[in-house]
């Protein structure tokens, strides 16, 4: 088969997501207990040290004292949270969960150090949450949902 550049559809990978929730999340797991997991547990198969998991209201945090994606921000530090970027040392067709953190979540918020990158990027978040982001030694992903 030949493509040309008509042929080809250039998909938007999170709205194609979004889309097609029951690809990507179970029916029978609460959205954000099965993201902060499927999180924590690939953090760890990069080499992390154990990732922990903690939760505030609608709020989850996944931390641990490496940053695990460090090697994977050269195109920005949101380079994983919005491209499928493959991930094999997970299994076959697997790649980066981060990215169903942008599809699912309110917002997304990176925190190294006391770097703080959120998206989208003038989410309201109240003190107390903010608060709870910091301090963070290696790396903590921090994401709001609302449908639990």
């Amino acid at each position: 088969m030949h493509y040309d550049r008509d042929s080809i559809q250039i998909v938007d990978v999170v709205k194609g997501i979004r889309e097609h929730r029951e690809m990507f999340l179970p029916p029978d797991r609460p959205m954000g207990e099965y993201l902060a997991e499927l999180t924590a547990k690939l953090a760890q198969l990069r080499g992390s040290h154990p990732a922990t998991v903690d939760r505030l209201g609608n709020w989850w945090k996944v931390s641990s004292a490496v940053d695990w994606l460090r090697e994977y921000s050269t195109d920005g530090e949101f380079n994983v949270f919005d491209k499928m970027v493959p991930y094999p040392a997970a299994g076959l067709f697997m790649f980066h969960p981060e990215v169903l953190l942008t599809a699912y979540a309110n917002c997304v918020v990176s925190v190294v150090g006391q770097r703080i990158e959120m998206r989208p990027a003038t989410y309201a978040v109240p003190d107390h949450v903010r608060e709870w982001f910091l301090p963070s030694s290696g790396r903590s992903i921090c994401f709001e949902v609302s449908d639990d």
